[in-house]
């Protein structure tokens, strides 16, 4: 009778370690500062799968501080120059990074030149993959 409970343990021991494999992918968005208006400031944004699996596809979307204009809206000062992973989508930069191995990262770069503004400016980012993740949330 003990047997057959710490076999029942065992098995659901290791089916529980292969349900939980999944790739987790986290952003960080860091920058330079620049003193005066118009200087470039440069941009890392570093992509990390701290999950247990590979992540697949990995596609990172930068949404770049956007003008208050009217019916055309722009980036808001001037993109001088990004990873050659990225391409500009409007107010966006699109990138493909492809598959990143459990626990490792890739960085994306991007220099941009911002004006003066009373509002804060804000890069946002997002990542998608195709792997199965823990944690969509971060």
């Amino acid at each position: 009778m003990i047997v057959r409970p710490l076999l029942f343990s065992a098995a659901s021991l290791l089916f529980a370690t292969s349900a939980f494999a999944h790739a987790d992918v986290v952003v960080d968005v860091s920058s330079s500062t620049g003193d005066l208006v118009y200087d470039a400031v440069a941009w890392d944004v570093t992509v990390t799968n701290v999950g247990n699996k590979n992540a697949d596809n990995i596609e990172l979307t930068l949404q770049l501080p956007e003008t208050a204009t009217s019916p055309t809206v722009h980036i808001m000062g001037n993109l001088l120059a990004a990873d050659g992973r990225c391409s500009q989508s409007g107010t966006q930069l699109v990138c493909s990074l492809g598959t990143l191995r459990k626990n490792k990262d890739t960085t994306v770069w991007f220099d941009l030149e911002l004006p003066q503004s009373a509002a804060p400016l804000q890069v946002s980012a997002s990542v998608l993959t195709s792997s199965r993740e823990n944690s969509t949330n971060n």
